[in-house]
């Protein structure tokens, strides 16, 4: 199976499978250009970042274009009448042009560009000896990826509702829709604008960026695309304070006051370690709008608190 160099990989999250656009320019048609059709199947496999050398996922082909050009405007008017702009992650003719990778790039030659479809995640390492050629591209035995996906022991994750509907979005481009969906899992642009507003868990002061995870007040699916975004909606909280905020077994007053849900056994409170009288310290204007809906929309209690 034909697999393709990404650079570099920020996120080391297993399961994240986020499409991107790509394109080629060589001065001659190289491998594996004639061979390259419309919805083949390639694997992504990152080169760097804290996934190197992993077969991240398997991707669809779309939006494939290949095409001969004299000039590099010809190159991207081959890339946009083939790439839809929706799908073209920001990307514009200027940027196109002052691209590094396009810095040495033939003045005439050769373009392909497609749009890369997740379909399946493998997180698995690459294959001891392989390597990728000059322009980016390898091979990858199919045995070698059967033998990898038959000796998964959990399920294949599944792209979640809420997920799939702000993909099939017409309204707002693909990178729009990458921030968005990075907003959900609590990475990207969210995780740096909670970030700016809190510093540690609300409850145990961890300040371990591993042990952290930006969870929203406001929950995600019920969030308008700014309040998704928003510090503000933000809190950092340890992974099993995060499970007890997210389904409302605990909230928080405006005071900063711990607020217990009756519905959590108390030696669950002992077991880790969490008093409840504590006060989690004050609350900026903008994150009581958002506890508030917390309290009255989330919090498991008979009454709802309307403070």
């Amino acid at each position: 199976m034909l697999a393709y160099h990404q650079s570099w990989v920020e996120d080391p999250e297993e399961g994240i499978m986020v499409p991107g656009v790509y394109w080629n320019m060589w001065t001659t048609r190289q491998y594996p250009y004639k061979q390259l059709e419309e919805n083949m199947q390639i694997l992504m496999v990152s080169g760097g970042g804290p996934q190197a050398g992993v077969i991240m996922h398997q991707s669809r082909i779309k939006h494939l274009v290949k095409s001969q050009y004299q000039t590099p405007e010809e190159a991207w008017n081959a890339f946009s009448s083939g790439i839809p702009d929706a799908l073209r992650d920001g990307t514009t003719k200027s940027s196109f042009l002052k691209d590094n990778k396009n810095r040495n790039a033939p003045n005439s030659g050769w373009i392909i560009a497609w749009v890369e479809e997740p379909i399946k995640p493998i997180n698995k390492p690459r294959p001891n000896g392989f390597r990728f050629r000059p322009n980016g591209w390898g091979e990858i035995a199919d045995s070698y990826i059967s033998a990898l996906t038959s000796r998964r022991k959990t399920p294949t994750p599944k792209v979640v509702d809420e997920e799939a509907e702000i993909w099939s979005r017409s309204d707002i481009g693909l990178r729009e829709k990458k921030t968005l969906v990075m907003s959900r899992r609590g990475q990207g642009l969210f995780r740096k604008r909670v970030a700016i507003v809190e510093a540690t868990c609300r409850v145990t002061g961890t300040t371990s960026s591993t042990h952290r995870i930006a969870s929203h007040i406001k929950p995600w699916k019920v969030s308008t695309d700014e309040e998704k975004l928003d510090g503000n909606n933000g809190l950092f909280l340890a992974p099993h304070i995060d499970h007890l905020f997210d389904r409302g077994f605990i909230s928080f007053k405006d005071n900063g006051d711990l607020l217990i849900s009756p519905k959590l056994p108390k030696k669950i409170l002992s077991d880790w370690g969490i008093a409840p009288t504590m006060n989690v310290g004050h609350f900026n204007p903008k994150q009581k709008i958002f506890l508030k809906y917390h309290r009255n929309n989330c919090f498991k209690t008979a009454q709802r608190i309307d403070r």
